[in-house]
């Protein structure tokens, strides 16, 4: 007997683990870009205060999608409107940024501190040669 069914062979399920990674390197991304033009502390004001209607503003994007792909590509701005209807993700976009505002600032720490151990040393190294 032959059976009319649907075949029994098993069809991989979607690969989340690659979903999950292009999520986060959109993620990753958008917060560099944020932290590159100096905006982390407005960026993450705005997005916690946000986080409740994320949903809408996703929808936003939608009807600001015509005039937007005049100034964006658009295939990142469709996956960062879709990213933004799970406020999962919105919480991960502001983790990224302060991760990226933090290693930012711990740079610029570590560079001044290094100018300014730098300049001890050629001030010791000119009083010596003075001397």
């Amino acid at each position: 007997m032959s059976s009319k069914g649907p075949s029994n062979t098993a069809t991989a399920p979607p690969d989340d683990s690659q979903a999950d990674q292009e999520r986060d390197a959109l993620i990753a991304s958008v917060a560099q870009r944020i932290v590159d033009k100096g905006l982390a502390a407005p960026a993450v004001f705005f997005l916690e205060s946000s986080k409740p209607l994320s949903f809408l503003t996703s929808q936003a994007m939608i009807v600001f999608e015509p005039t937007a792909h005049a100034l964006f590509d658009t295939t990142t701005y469709t996956r960062f409107q879709e990213l933004l209807e799970d406020r999962e993700n919105v919480e991960r976009l502001i983790v990224s940024i302060e991760r990226k505002e933090d290693e930012r600032l711990t740079l610029i720490h570590e560079k001044k501190k290094r100018d300014r151990e730098d300049r001890k040393q050629r001030k010791r190294a000119k009083v010596s040669s003075d001397e």
